[in-house]
């Protein structure tokens, strides 16, 4: 219903100036598009869907964080990888009779072993923090910070192939500025939207145990 509320009095408020929101959107992603094409002539706009935003989920801060805690995943999950190689190294290299050649390679796997494992500790405290960071720029809760507009379009790439575009923006309450632009196509954004929906999840699982009572503790 806020959702709603917002977006009428916002339409009214752009009625009387003469543009609607939808109108400036289209012009404003338009005016952006063609700054980053090789063939902005070409530009042919598809699809433009305004919505209400609201942070923190749109707020392009906990966007970054949740772009970090991606990138720290990954990162992590390589670290581990290795970690493990080194171990399973290290176990084919020991014997108790190890050769001169046996007892090098095993130290060598030990020393990959020993770093990727302080590498693993360095990482999760990051993800920790990052994670900390996030949740402390969700703490004011819901609030409208302006639109978001979703945004289709075909153009020509540099080998003037015509290609489609799916971006997404943030604009502010009067539609005038860009506050953030994605590529809804990159992993980036899929991964993060992806991150989003878990951590809603979560967070209504737990809302459920606690409004049921903790689950069957003194049943």
């Amino acid at each position: 219903m806020k959702k709603t509320i917002y977006f009428l009095v916002a339409s009214l408020l752009f009625a009387a100036c003469g543009q609607s929101p939808e109108e400036k959107a289209k012009k404003l992603v338009e005016e952006s598009v063609k700054k980053s094409l090789y063939h902005p002539e070409s530009y042919e706009p598809v699809e433009v869907i305004l919505d209400s935003a609201f942070a923190p989920k749109d707020d392009p801060a906990v966007y970054e964080k949740a772009v970090r805690l991606y990138e720290l995943s990954k990162s992590g999950q390589e670290y581990e990888d290795n970690m493990k190689d080194a171990k399973s190294s290290m176990a084919i290299w020991s014997d108790s009779y190890m050769s001169s050649y046996s007892k090098n390679r095993y130290n060598e796997a030990k020393e990959k072993f020993e770093y990727y494992s302080e590498k693993v500790e360095e990482n999760t405290a990051k993800i920790q923090k990052t994670f900390n960071e996030m949740a402390k720029l969700a703490e004011p809760g819901r609030r409208f910070i302006g639109f978001k507009v979703s945004h289709k379009f075909r153009a020509k790439n540099n080998n003037g192939d015509v290609l489609m575009g799916n971006y997404v923006y943030l604009v502010d309450e009067s539609v005038t500025n860009i506050l953030a632009e994605y590529d809804s196509d990159s992993e980036e954004y899929k991964m993060v939207q992806a991150l989003f929906q878990a951590l809603a999840e979560k967070a209504e699982e737990e809302l459920e145990e606690l409004e049921n009572g903790g689950g069957d503790i003194g049943e």
